[in-house]
Protein backbone atom coordinates (compact mmCIF):
# COMPACT_ATOMS: atom_id res chain seq x y z
CA UNK A 1 0.00 0.00 0.00
CA UNK A 2 1.21 3.23 -0.68
CA UNK A 3 1.25 6.33 1.69
CA UNK A 4 -0.88 8.83 -0.86
CA UNK A 5 -3.61 10.83 -0.15
CA UNK A 6 -6.83 10.39 -1.71
CA UNK A 7 -7.65 13.33 -3.93
CA UNK A 8 -11.29 14.83 -2.66
CA UNK A 9 -13.98 15.39 -5.10
CA UNK A 10 -14.86 19.44 -5.45
CA UNK A 11 -18.07 18.25 -4.13
CA UNK A 12 -16.39 16.83 -0.92
CA UNK A 13 -14.04 20.02 -0.90
CA UNK A 14 -16.95 22.13 -0.99
CA UNK A 15 -18.74 20.44 1.66
CA UNK A 16 -15.55 20.33 3.98
CA UNK A 17 -15.57 24.18 3.92
CA UNK A 18 -19.00 24.42 4.29
CA UNK A 19 -18.83 22.33 7.43
CA UNK A 20 -15.88 24.64 8.82
CA UNK A 21 -17.66 27.58 7.99
CA UNK A 22 -20.54 26.52 9.95
CA UNK A 23 -18.51 25.68 13.22
CA UNK A 24 -16.97 28.84 13.13
CA UNK A 25 -20.38 30.81 12.99
CA UNK A 26 -21.54 28.85 16.00
CA UNK A 27 -18.61 29.64 17.80
CA UNK A 28 -19.01 33.61 16.97
CA UNK A 29 -22.89 33.44 17.71
CA UNK A 30 -22.03 32.14 21.00
CA UNK A 31 -19.19 34.59 21.81
CA UNK A 32 -22.04 37.43 20.44
CA UNK A 33 -24.90 36.16 22.86
CA UNK A 34 -22.14 36.21 25.93
CA UNK A 35 -21.36 39.25 24.93
CA UNK A 36 -24.90 41.16 24.99
CA UNK A 37 -24.38 41.36 29.35
CA UNK A 38 -21.20 42.99 29.15
CA UNK A 39 -22.72 45.94 26.20
CA UNK A 40 -25.41 46.32 28.92
CA UNK A 41 -22.87 46.66 31.56
CA UNK A 42 -20.99 49.19 29.63
CA UNK A 43 -23.72 51.23 28.59
CA UNK A 44 -25.16 51.36 31.97
CA UNK A 45 -21.49 52.84 33.47
CA UNK A 46 -21.74 55.27 30.07
CA UNK A 47 -25.09 56.95 30.71
CA UNK A 48 -24.77 58.73 33.46
CA UNK A 49 -21.16 60.02 32.50
CA UNK A 50 -22.77 61.15 29.04
CA UNK A 51 -25.95 62.58 30.94
CA UNK A 52 -23.39 64.91 33.41
CA UNK A 53 -21.69 66.17 30.44
CA UNK A 54 -24.78 67.45 28.23
CA UNK A 55 -26.54 68.81 31.38
CA UNK A 56 -22.72 70.66 31.43
CA UNK A 57 -23.14 71.54 28.35
CA UNK A 58 -26.44 72.89 28.85
CA UNK A 59 -25.65 74.53 31.96
CA UNK A 60 -22.83 76.21 30.16
CA UNK A 61 -24.34 77.13 27.45
CA UNK A 62 -27.02 79.26 29.60
CA UNK A 63 -24.42 80.74 31.79
CA UNK A 64 -22.81 82.35 28.84
CA UNK A 65 -25.98 83.40 26.84
CA UNK A 66 -26.93 85.28 30.05
CA UNK A 67 -23.27 86.69 30.27
CA UNK A 68 -23.60 87.87 26.36
CA UNK A 69 -26.64 89.42 27.58
CA UNK A 70 -25.82 91.05 30.52
CA UNK A 71 -23.06 92.94 27.99
CA UNK A 72 -25.46 93.97 25.35
CA UNK A 73 -27.81 95.59 28.32
CA UNK A 74 -25.47 97.80 29.67
CA UNK A 75 -24.36 98.47 26.16
CA UNK A 76 -27.51 99.32 25.20
CA UNK A 77 -27.76 101.39 28.50
CA UNK A 78 -24.90 103.17 27.89
CA UNK A 79 -25.80 103.98 24.40
CA UNK A 80 -29.04 105.65 25.22
CA UNK A 81 -27.82 108.02 27.89
CA UNK A 82 -24.46 108.60 25.18
CA UNK A 83 -27.09 110.87 23.14
CA UNK A 84 -27.66 113.42 25.33
CA UNK A 85 -26.81 114.98 28.91
CA UNK A 86 -30.52 114.48 29.40
CA UNK A 87 -30.37 110.84 28.40
CA UNK A 88 -27.66 110.90 30.62
CA UNK A 89 -29.43 112.05 33.58
CA UNK A 90 -32.36 109.94 33.08
CA UNK A 91 -31.80 107.32 34.95
CA UNK A 92 -35.69 105.64 34.29
CA UNK A 93 -34.57 105.66 30.69
CA UNK A 94 -31.40 104.23 30.73
CA UNK A 95 -33.00 101.37 33.01
CA UNK A 96 -36.00 100.97 30.16
CA UNK A 97 -33.23 100.30 27.88
CA UNK A 98 -31.71 97.80 29.80
CA UNK A 99 -34.58 95.98 30.62
CA UNK A 100 -35.69 96.09 27.30
CA UNK A 101 -32.28 94.48 25.78
CA UNK A 102 -32.56 91.90 28.81
CA UNK A 103 -35.53 90.85 28.12
CA UNK A 104 -34.63 87.03 27.98
CA UNK A 105 -33.15 86.64 31.73
CA UNK A 106 -35.11 85.54 34.27
CA UNK A 107 -35.09 88.15 36.83
CA UNK A 108 -34.51 91.51 36.46
CA UNK A 109 -30.74 92.84 36.36
CA UNK A 110 -30.02 95.77 38.66
CA UNK A 111 -28.52 98.73 36.98
CA UNK A 112 -26.76 101.57 38.11
CA UNK A 113 -25.65 105.03 35.97
CA UNK A 114 -23.36 107.70 36.45
CA UNK A 115 -21.95 110.71 34.62
CA UNK A 116 -18.45 112.15 34.66
CA UNK A 117 -15.85 113.94 32.80
CA UNK A 118 -13.34 112.03 30.98
CA UNK A 119 -9.03 113.45 31.26
CA UNK A 120 -10.53 115.55 27.96
CA UNK A 121 -13.07 117.21 30.16
CA UNK A 122 -15.63 115.38 28.01
CA UNK A 123 -18.83 114.35 29.57
CA UNK A 124 -19.19 110.57 29.52
CA UNK A 125 -21.91 108.23 31.18
CA UNK A 126 -20.80 104.76 32.37
CA UNK A 127 -23.82 102.19 32.89
CA UNK A 128 -22.87 99.04 35.13
CA UNK A 129 -25.47 96.49 34.77
CA UNK A 130 -24.93 93.26 37.98
CA UNK A 131 -26.99 89.80 37.42
CA UNK A 132 -26.98 86.51 39.26
CA UNK A 133 -27.17 83.89 37.17
CA UNK A 134 -28.59 80.00 38.94
CA UNK A 135 -27.49 77.18 37.95
CA UNK A 136 -30.12 74.21 37.03
CA UNK A 137 -27.93 72.06 39.33
CA UNK A 138 -25.76 72.01 41.99
CA UNK A 139 -22.40 71.43 40.53
CA UNK A 140 -19.51 69.92 42.95
CA UNK A 141 -16.65 72.84 43.18
CA UNK A 142 -18.63 75.45 41.50
CA UNK A 143 -21.15 77.77 42.72
CA UNK A 144 -25.00 78.10 42.14
CA UNK A 145 -25.23 81.61 42.06
CA UNK A 146 -22.53 83.39 39.87
CA UNK A 147 -22.76 87.10 39.88
CA UNK A 148 -22.56 88.66 36.13
CA UNK A 149 -21.32 92.41 36.10
CA UNK A 150 -20.56 94.34 33.19
CA UNK A 151 -19.44 98.46 32.90
CA UNK A 152 -20.11 100.34 29.93
CA UNK A 153 -18.30 103.71 29.15
CA UNK A 154 -19.42 106.03 26.39
CA UNK A 155 -18.93 109.50 25.54
CA UNK A 156 -21.96 111.15 25.55
CA UNK A 157 -22.70 113.72 22.40
CA UNK A 158 -22.93 117.48 22.62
Amino acid sequence: MSATKAIATPEQRHAARRGAARRVALRHARRRHDDNGQSLVELGILIPLLLVIVLGAIDFGRAYYAYVTVTNAARAGAQYASVSNANAADTEGITAAVDQEAGSLSGSPTVTASSSTDSRGKSVAMVTVAYRFNTLFAWPGLPHNVPMTQTVQMRVAP
